[in-house]
């Protein structure tokens, strides 16, 4: 290769060179020419341009391949551009000759395709240099264009594109030819050709007025008919289209505007043009202003996923502005948008709206806009929520007051009598009355008017009618039309309660009152409270008919006229229709069934699709802000908790549970809501029990956040698990008392305790036994039970019964998935009674269903899909007598034995090989626009999940990948759970039952016909992957020879299958049987009559199958397993791939060939190069468009690289043709326009990278790269960041440099690069920015990786970069919150009091000032997740800075290192930004940034706390920001702030009080006073207060403040030992010297000061601290003395928290140790306790019946209690020593050897010893074995401690 390396091209070389290595070699010299011409001398190019053209042009005619034709024209076109242009026409009328000529040949195409890419070169590169001879040249390409087959109308038009691009405005006199010629092509049957129109009239619409004003609209029908049976890359091209040309047409470029008298379109007019598309797809067009018409078919799914794409683009390019300006406006569009009749026709059709439009939202709304417009849009969500229950009330009200009228009409005259009856006669079935009256509505409102003045009732009585009425009055209001309200009024002034009862009727807008010809009414003077009461009861749970069937009856009213009638009787009747009408207004909607209440239905239909949107982005919104979302639950205005809540009753159960969701998301993002929602629903369901709506709604947000909690590290109160387990037992008890709440208080109570299983086994262990008996009574306890209940019961008793049962298995399912601990044999015994009778009973399920009618069979799926789940998680053995029964009923769900309907399996996918994805296009899972382009993918579910089909979903944990849980429709589920259960079953299943089922499939298939034959094969085969998939794990065999053909003829009769899917599942299927029988002569068998096949089929079916098929056996059993067969196997499939008669064969047997190539290893090496030939040739000639070959050829590629290895690092002749031809072949693929062939590119290129460095060119790949980072392409990012994170480990520098030169270079002429933000930050700035926008995990997680490589490398070198990097991604925050809010000082006294404040005050203005200054913020500032990782990335530069140079931490060693070189960068010379970017984080409003700006803030101090101030001797350098230390902290201490932060302040606190750095008293004091403050909590004991968070944060949050004030004392006591122990120095005579030593001490504590502040608290902090040391050594005893421990739990654990409390004790015990050793020591163990509590703080005698442990009790000696306290330190002490752990740090180690010899140096503790000489003995023999040990590593003294304790013996 290094021949074609020249200027001109080698001839000679290249006639050497055999015929079929020419065409690398000319690819390899254009390669070469490319670099070189823009960097050579012009002189040179100038002098050989002649001969170069000569050949350039030579080449054209030569047959070029589609990568050489396309590097052909771009190098005579830069060719043209830097020489001399004179012969620039003749060549360019050369090719215009060319494309004219009418030789149509297959031979001469290339020819002319590279004529039509030089013209679109030339015109690219030069513009308008080429001067007027466009207009011929686009009409010579318009003509053929007309004439051209598929191929050649997609290179002419992206020629036209590149004329476009390069002469602007100037070819204005041919746009409307090109648009017309271009325009029919957009619904060509050619995709690519699509693709290319598409592009080519996005480039003429930057210019052509016309496209977006006059042809606006046409150009949006031709797109929505674009859309119609597109592939995903003409979805991707035609909706930028769309989506650019409407926004353009919304907002004209200024130069256009400026040209021509343009009128622009309004937002309302664009947005109508785009819900044509969603709503109408392209099979017609409405004008504006028209209605939709009814009926017709649906959308077609490809053009609604096609324009929702538009859609975000369109918001895209009008930028994050626009949309926070317009935000309500597009909100109330894309709602509308799903509300639309059109868009819901069916449940499946609206699933895939809501996912279209969630889309939407998610994709503009959560990466377009910053975290305050995320909060301002977060306010529209809610006020949007509020009008759609509004209008759902109002819709409600309309429909009882059309009725009204109707009946109006029908009785035109209006009649006022009043009625006397006596109420004696009056009875319940049967009444002496009177005709109806009915009072006329008109008489009744003129009536009103001349009374209106009695209307000031209303506002008397306003506090007593709220006080009254369960709901608020304002509330109550908005469900009432102001004629109700005067209705109503108007009765109470002038008829009494009597016609009260009727105005009532018209107020209980959607669930009239019971007909009063039920009700005995006789109101008269004499009405008492009492009957009244009555009333009101019977009101509220009466039995509720329509409004017209009242009316249609007699009634009888008893009207008194009276107005001395109590105010009160009319407020408790006022309750009741308000109570009736909240209670069930949802379920008149849903059960009336009217004419006049259908399009109520309908529109209450709608409503929850609307809901169900906006709640799902609203959740998503709030959990991407996390804590920063505050403003939204706190603001009153906005009321989310309030409005959210509110949809709880929403009729429709698709809102109810999206609402759920949302409070979720609530919870998880501000866990200080968990607990308080919690109760709040558990209220709302105690008092709200008796609606239907209610129990289900709040019961569905309890579920939801107890399903949250597992993602709330503090978790809650244990007590609410018993609440729930109460509500729970009080729905399942109370469920029969009520037909109307039976289902939905079963369901409810089920749902909870399932939800309730999720909260894991620490919880559930105590309601074990609970459970485990309502499982067993909830299902029949033997077979005549069984019997009994089917003679029993009608259809409604069923549907309740089968729901119970579901629940309750759905339970158990919960159980075992989340509390695996608690299954022990006797569990599962017992679980297995209910799960047995739950079996037995399916069999008799289908004859219940053929008594009572098919709506049974949802609730019989259920239960089926219930018992499936469960046991699939319980061993077989356990079940194993059961496997007939079990196996009849899952073979016949799968093969849809009774299920008339084609269900398929959603596994399949899944079941198949990831590698496969290119062959099932399953690599759309990898796309950013997966969510809604998984509706679109064949024989699969995927894309309907609904949280309705499965509301059990809404406590389990989200898929990866997923916004919200998605269960699929049941009869999915229930099939894939089958198909699951069947590969768990089938390992153990005998050898005979495997034949048998193998030969019903075989039966099954050849008995169904035409699409349902397709279902139940893929069903079938899916089960088959399972069971193969289950013996291979379970090392299992297939079973004897018939079991073995049985299973082939089944496999082997699929590959022919003309199904691609199918095909697949064979292949993947036939390597996995070969795996599973592992025998050679079966493999050998296989794999012969593949073999066979291939010889002699022609067929495309059969080709491929097989191909698939050889790849498979290879991939599964290995290189050594198939190595007699390879070579056949390689010949073969390397034959097929150049088949150019059918790219599908290439496709496979490229895709095979890889697969073998893969599996073989170095066994593949002898069969590399004439492979890697073939993949040359391929690249070089496959057209472009079909990029599956592509694919296929970029997976060959990488393979051979991996199997030829390190070897490419060699020099030999072979290997550097190897390498080169690596390198070609990347390149080709780097140039192509498909992202994941130019993906593949790229990992070839890594995979080179890492055997062979050297070869790899940085300098292009690099900006390659770099360039990839700005792609719309998910798996190209993903590709170009993992390829980045491999170049940072090994060559960080190098890639940051060149992508800084790209950054210098983009301005340039020839930059060629878009959408690159590459700025002073560099690279580094760039993939923050990305942390910003990306919502993949995987490629988050390489974007950090890569920054931390880069970090570990550059950081110490560049360290004013970094620093400033991170300092201007930290100071970007939104709504800095400095103060953490008002925080209360704590009553240290009036002297200190004032003097604090006015501290506090003077650091809250400081650090503003300090968080503000920033005055250049990107529009939108970086997520709190990206100053989370700034804040992480400042410890680690800490921590670089101290493994690199200690005079990072030296200020004078610095600023000497900074004289000398100016360019030196040095830690310490930041401390005062280390300490701003640690404030700022610290005192964010995100809690995960608060902890990491404290970790931040500790790494500081330990860091610079020794580190001298040289200017001023006998000082710190941290001395200075004293109070911004405290002004950090004190937030942290606040009484809302969660337990996790304040246990971090006070570690921070102890460190900083500890690091000696405080020499201010106030300073300290302040400091001080935290810690006290914090110790009050400590010391109001368990249970004291309300909890928002589990007891085992409370544990955390203790131990952590006694820790704290431990090390506090370990500091205080050492201070004072050095003070006491250093010699008082003499007084000089009077000096210069010692006035200037007093000056500079003046400022320095006393050594005293810091014991003398801890001395007030040490009688509590002693008790406190024993206490934690016998929990400790309590919660350390092994397992087999767990009996031991005390019932209630400790001093500060409980006993259900008592795993997780464990690991707070381990992490606090050493220092609290440490201190209560030098306590003791100082006290004599504790016999001068009294003497040692300072005077001004009385003793603490109340602490002790809090901590009972703690305390040694009244009658305890003090010889005891010495004796006591003595074993204890010596207890913990050595069981650590003798038994340390691993993980235990070395800190732990040395505060136990400073504690013990604390304690040993004590007279006390040696008199102790002396006195128990088995003690000393033992002592002594630890001593010698262990202690030295430690003592040495913990750099202690071994001799003087076994000294002295020899000695105490």
């Amino acid at each position: 290769m290094e021949l074609a390396h020249s200027l001109l091209l080698n001839e000679e070389a290249l006639a050497q060179i055999t015929e079929a290595k020419r065409p690398v070699f000319i690819f390899e010299w254009l390669r070469f020419l490319d670099k070189v011409l823009v960097a050579a001398n012009k002189v040179d190019v100038k002098e050989k341009q002649k001969k170069l053209v000569e050949q350039l042009t030579g080449l054209i005619s030569s047959a070029p391949g589609p990568p050489t034709r396309k590097l052909l024209a771009k190098n005579l076109a830069t060719l043209y551009s830097i020489g001399d242009t004179f012969t620039v026409f003749q060549t360019l009328d050369k090719c215009n000759d060319i494309i004219k000529s009418k030789d149509d040949t297959p031979t001469y195409l290339p020819t002319k395709l590279a004529a039509v890419a030089c013209i679109g070169s030339f015109y690219e590169k030069m513009g308008r240099m080429l001067g007027s001879s466009f207009p011929d040249t686009i009409t010579n390409m318009l003509k053929a264009l007309k004439t051209a087959e598929s191929q050649g109308r997609s290179e002419i038009l992206l020629s036209l594109q590149k004329v476009l691009n390069g002469l602007g405005g100037a070819a204005a006199s041919c746009h409307r030819d090109i648009y017309k010629n271009a325009r029919s092509l957009l619904t060509d049957r050619s995709m690519a050709v699509r693709c290319a129109v598409a592009k080519c009239l996005l480039e003429l619409q930057n210019e052509a007025v016309f496209m977006w004003t006059t042809e606006l609209e046409n150009v949006a029908t031709l797109c929505f008919k674009a859309l119609e049976g597109s592939n995903y890359g003409v979805r991707v091209a035609v909706s930028k289209l769309l989506g650019t040309v409407m926004a353009t047409a919304l907002m004209p470029k200024q130069a256009a505007v400026m040209r021509q008298n343009v009128k622009r379109a309004t937002l309302d007019e664009v947005l109508e043009l785009m819900a044509t598309g969603f709503l109408r797809g392209g099979s017609g067009f409405l004008k504006s202003g028209g209605e939709m018409l009814k009926g017709g078919g649906s959308v077609s799914r490809e053009v609604r996923v096609g324009v929702t794409q538009a859609y975000v683009v369109f918001v895209t390019t009008l930028g994050g502005q626009w949309l926070e300006r317009t935000f309500a406006t597009f909100l109330s569009h894309v709602l509308d948008l799903v509300s639309h009749p059109r868009a819901t026709q069916t449940h499946v059709e609206a699933v895939y709206s809501r996912r279209c439009v969630s889309f939407m939202l998610r994709s503009t709304l959560g990466g377009l806009l910053g975290e305050k417009a995320q909060i301002a849009a977060g306010k529209d969500i809610c006020q949007a929520i509020s009008k759609q229950m509004r209008a759902v009330g109002k819709e409600i009200d309309g429909g009882e007051i059309s009725r009204f009228r109707a009946l109006q009409s029908k009785y035109t005259s209006t009649l006022l009598l009043l009625l006397h009856f006596s109420s004696h006669n009056l009875r319940y079935t049967s009444f002496n009355l009177f005709n109806l009256i009915l009072i006329s509505y008109d008489l009744l409102l003129s009536l009103f008017l001349s009374c209106f003045l009695q209307f000031v009732l209303f506002k008397r009585v306003k506090s007593q009618l709220q006080f009254r009425s369960s709901l608020p009055l304002t509330k109550w209001k908005l469900g009432f039309s102001d004629t109700q309200t005067s209705l109503f009024f108007f009765a109470i002034a002038h008829f009494g309660v009597g016609v009260l009862l009727l105005c009532g009727l018209f107020a209980c807008s959607a669930h009239p009152l019971t007909p009063l010809i039920s009700l005995s009414l006789s109101l008269s003077l004499s009405l008492s409270l009492s009957h009244t009461l009555s009333l009101s009861h019977t009101l509220s749970h009466s039995h509720s008919h329509t409004l017209s069937h009242t009316l249609s009856h007699s009634l009888t009213l008893s009207l008194t006229l009276s107005h001395s009638l109590s105010l009160s009787h009319l407020f408790f009747f006022f309750s009741a229709l308000t109570s009736a009408r909240r209670h069930s207004s949802a379920e008149a909607v849903v059960n009336d069934t009217s004419g006049e209440n259908k399009a109520g239905a309908a529109d209450v239909s709608a409503s929850q699709h609307v809901m169900v949107c906006a709640l799902k982005e609203l959740g998503s919104l709030v959990q991407s802000l996390s804590a920063t979302s505050s403003p939204l639950i706190q603001e009153p205005s906005i009321g989310l908790l309030e409005t959210v809540s509110s949809v709880l009753l929403h009729p429709s159960m698709a809102a109810r549970l999206a609402a759920a969701w949302c409070l979720r998301c609530v919870a998880v993002a501000l866990p200080y809501q968990l607990t308080p929602l919690l109760e709040r629903c558990a209220e709302r369901i105690n008092n709200l029990k008796s609606s239907p709506e209610a129990v289900s709604g709040y019961s569905f947000a309890m579920a939801a956040l107890l399903g949250g909690v597992h993602q709330c590290p503090l978790g809650i109160p244990h007590s609410k698990g018993k609440l729930v387990v109460s509500i729970a037992e009080d729905l399942l008890r109370t469920a029969a008392q009520n037909s109307r709440l039976s289902l939905q208080r079963t369901q409810a109570g089920w749902l909870l305790l399932g939800a309730l299983m999720s909260l894991g086994p620490s919880l559930v262990r105590y309601h074990l036994p609970k459970m485990l008996l309502l499982w067993r009574n909830v299902f029949p306890r033997s077979q005549k039970e069984m019997e009994a209940e089917k003679a029993r019961g009608d259809s409604f008793t069923w549907q309740v019964t089968l729901e119970g049962r579901a629940g309750a298995l759905c339970a158990m399912r919960s159980f075992v998935a989340h509390c695996p601990e608690l299954l022990t044999e006797d569990v599962i015994r017992r679980l297995m009674t209910p799960i047995e009778c739950a079996m037995t009973m399916m069999s008799h399920v289908p004859s219940v269903i053929k008594v009572h009618g098919t709506h049974l069979k949802a609730s019989a799926a259920m239960v089926r899909l219930r018992l499936y789940d469960i046991l699939a998680l319980l061993p077989p053995k356990t079940y194993e007598g059961s496997f007939n029964a079990l196996l009849r009923e899952l073979v016949a769900e799968f093969t849809l034995t009774d299920n008339s309907a084609n269900t398929t399996t959603s596994l399949l996918r899944s079941l198949c090989h990831y590698d496969d994805s290119v062959l099932m296009g399953s690599w759309l899972q990898e796309t950013d626009h997966k969510s809604i382009e998984d509706q679109l993918q064949p024989n699969s579910a995927s894309g309907s999940g609904a949280l309705e089909h499965d509301p059990s979903s809404i406590y389990l944990r989200v898929p990866m990948g997923e916004a919200m849980p998605g269960p699929l429709p049941l009869g999915v589920s229930v099939i894939d759970a089958s198909v699951a259960l069947f590969g768990v079953v089938f390992p153990h299943v005998s050898f005979k039952h495997r034949l048998q089922m193998l030969d019903h499939f075989a039966e099954c298939i050849k008995q169904a016909k035409g699409v349902r034959q397709q279902a139940v094969q893929l069903n079938i085969f899916t089960a088959v992957l399972s069971a193969l998939k289950g013996l291979a794990e379970n090392k299992s065999t297939l079973g004897p020879e018939e079991v073995r053909k049985s299973a082939l003829a089944l496999v082997m009769g699929a590959l022919d299958n003309p199904n691609p899917i199918l095909r697949c599942a064979a292949g993947e299927a036939l390597g996995r049987m070969a795996q599973v029988v592992a025998e050679a002569t079966f493999i050998a068998r296989m794999a012969q009559y593949s073999f066979d096949k291939l010889r002699s089929a022609r067929d495309v079916v059969s080709r491929t199958g097989h191909s698939l098929a050889l790849g498979c056996l290879h991939r599964y059993v290995g290189g050594i397993g198939s190595g007699q067969h390879l070579k056949t196997s390689v010949s073969i499939l390397l034959a097929l791939a150049q088949d150019g008669t059918s790219h599908e064969v290439q496709t496979w047997a490229l895709h095979s060939l890889a697969l073998i190539v893969d599996s073989s290893g170095p066994m593949y090496r002898g069969y590399v190069e004439p492979t890697l030939s073939l993949v040359l040739t391929l690249l070089l000639t496959v057209p472009p468009s079909h990029t599956e070959v592509h694919q296929c050829l970029g997976r060959c590629l990488g393979a051979l690289i991996t199997t030829v290895g390190p070897e490419l690092q060699g020099n030999g002749a072979t290997i550097s043709t190897i390498r080169s031809s690596c390198l070609v072949g990347c390149a080709i693929m780097q140039g192509h326009s498909d992202s994941l062939v130019q993906a593949a590119a790229i990992s070839c290129l890594q995979q080179l990278h890492m055997f062979a460095p050297r070869h790899v060119n940085l300098s292009s790949l690099v900006p390659c790269l770099c360039v990839h980072l700005c792609s719309s392409h998910l798996l190209l990012r993903r590709a170009a960041v993992a390829c980045l994170r491999q170049l940072a480990q090994r060559e960080a520098a190098e890639v940051c440099e060149y992508a800084m030169s790209l950054a210098r270079n983009k301005d340039s002429k020839d930059s060629t690069t878009v959408n690159l933000n590459i700025t002073e930050t560099g690279l580094e700035g760039v993939l923050f920015g990305m942390l910003d926008r990306e919502t993949d995990r995987k490629l988050c997680h390489d974007i950090h990786d890569t920054l931390g490589h880069m970090l570990s490398s550059l950081a110490v070198d560049k360290l004013s970069h970094w620093l400033k990097l991170c300092k201007d991604v930290l100071a970007a925050t939104t709504g800095h919150k400095t103060g953490g809010g008002v925080v209360a000082p704590v009553d240290l006294g009036k002297e200190e009091d004032d003097s604090e404040k006015q501290d506090e005050i003077d650091d809250d203005i400081m650090f503003t000032a300090l968080g503000e200054d920033n005055n250049a913020k990107p529009s939108v500032a970086p997520r709190w997740v990206t100053r989370v990782f700034a804040a992480d990335c400042l410890c680690r530069i800490i921590l670089l800075c101290e493994n690199a140079d200690k005079t990072h931490f030296d200020l004078a060693g610095a600023r000497s290192a900074k004289a000398k070189n100016p360019k030196g960068d040095l830690l310490v010379l930041h401390l005062s930004d280390l300490i701003r970017m640690a404030f700022m984080a610290a005192t964010d409003n995100s809690n995960q940034l608060r902890m990491a700006g404290l970790q931040a803030l500790e790494d500081i101090i330990k860091k610079f706390a020794s580190v001298p101030e040289p200017e001023f001797p006998g000082h710190v350098i941290l001395e200075q920001y004293q109070a911004n230390v405290g002004a950090a902290l004190r937030p942290a201490f606040s009484p809302d702030t969660p337990s996790d932060i304040t246990a971090k302040a006070c570690q921070v606190c102890s460190t900083w009080i500890g690091s000696g750095v405080v020499s201010d008293l106030n300073d300290l004091r302040r400091v001080h006073n935290l810690l006290v403050s914090s110790l009050d909590k400590v010391q109001a004991g368990k249970g004291s207060s309300s909890q928002l968070y589990s007891e085992s944060a409370t544990t955390m949050e203790k131990l952590a403040v006694l820790k704290a004030w431990a090390e506090v004392y370990v500091v205080a006591m050492k201070i004072k030992k050095e003070a006491e122990s250093r010699p008082v120095k003499e007084v000089k005579a009077g000096g210069e010297e010692e006035e200037e030593e007093e000056e500079v001490g003046a400022d320095i504590l006393p050594p005293d000061s810091l014991i003398m502040l801890v001395q007030p608290e040490l009688p509590s902090l002693s008790r406190l601290w024993l206490a934690v040391l016998r929990d400790y050594a309590l919660l350390t005893l092994p397992a087999e003395f767990s009996s031991q421990l005390p019932p209630d739990g400790g001093a500060f654990y409980t006993p259900e928290t008592i795993d997780t409390a464990r690991l707070h004790y381990r992490g606090s015990w050493a220092p609290v140790l440490h201190a209560v050793a030098l306590w003791l020591s100082s006290t004599s163990f504790g016999a001068g306790e009294g003497e040692e509590e300072a005077p001004a703080v009385p003793p603490q005698a109340s602490g002790a019946p809090v901590y009972p442990q703690g305390n040694s009790g009244p009658t305890q000696s003090l010889e005891d209690l010495i004796k006591d306290r003595m074993h204890l330190m010596l207890g913990v002490s050595i069981e650590f020593l003798c038994f340390p752990r691993p993980e235990e740090p070395i800190e732990h180690v040395m505060s136990c050897l400073q504690a013990l010899c604390t304690l040993l140096d004590s007279p006390c503790a040696r008199t102790h010893i002396s006195e128990d000489q088995l003690l000393g003995v033992e002592l002594t023999g630890w001593v010698s074995n262990q202690v030295s040990l430690h003592v040495v590593v913990a750099g202690c003294r071994a001799d003087r401690l076994g000294v002295e304790l020899t000695g105490w013996v």
